[in-house]
């Protein structure tokens, strides 16, 4: 999803979606990529995030 995109679902601001994302990006949950379409606008996509092994889980 672009920036944009990801804004308007979301219902934040521009500021706040930046900083979101880039928080996200610095702890490995969010991928950045290149938008071919326009170079100036980037996709972001979730990084899989598997669970340790020994990892309990609660239900």
């Amino acid at each position: 999803m672009t920036q944009s995109q990801i804004r308007d679902q979301a219902l934040l601001p521009a500021r706040t979606t930046r900083d979101a994302l880039s928080k996200l990006e610095d702890q490995g949950l969010v991928v950045e990529q290149l938008y071919v379409p326009d170079a100036r606008k980037r996709l972001y996509d979730r990084r899989s995030v598997e669970a340790p092994e020994d990892a309990e889980l609660s239900g």
